[in-house]
């Protein structure tokens, strides 16, 4: 699998092979905290050097939101599959549409702190806080 389709799959992948007894919002929460403690690429530890040259230009900023859009319609449609008959049609989109909000906003603050000259521990530190206080507010919508 190429690199743009680990990302673009990732959500839908922890979706789709979670266990049966495990929301998905829970599933994607656990990967998170995962991939957080790995410092991984794919929720946004890249490097000041690599976080500079996409900050610095449109093209690849551009680039980087499209990837961001594949990967919230992957997650709308691995959320579809399961989703019961008496749902609304647009509930599979709005679901991914809320928990791809989450995920940018927590990549995108991956990438203002390296550019802010924090290491990778500080990073993971200040993040496992602010993720909580994400996904609190995403289980919170997931109940209404």
């Amino acid at each position: 699998m190429r690199k743009n389709e680990v990302f673009t799959r990732g959500l839908a992948r922890t979706v789709a092979e979670r266990p049966p007894d495990e929301t998905p919002l829970t599933a994607l929460e656990a990967a998170f905290r995962a991939t957080l403690a790995e410092h991984s690429p794919v929720v946004g530890f890249t490097g000041a050097q690599f976080a500079r040259m996409v900050a610095d230009s449109p093209t690849l900023t551009a680039r980087l939101r499209e990837l961001h859009d594949l990967r919230e319609e992957a997650l709308a449609a691995a959320l579809a599959d399961p989703a019961p008959g008496t749902a609304p049609a647009i509930a599979p989109r709005a679901a991914a549409a809320l928990i791809a909000a989450g995920d940018r906003l927590l990549f995108r603050r991956i990438q203002e702190l390296t550019l802010a000259g924090r290491t990778d521990d500080e990073i993971e530190a200040t993040l496992t806080a602010e993720a909580d206080h994400v996904f609190a507010l995403l289980h919170a919508a997931a109940t209404a």
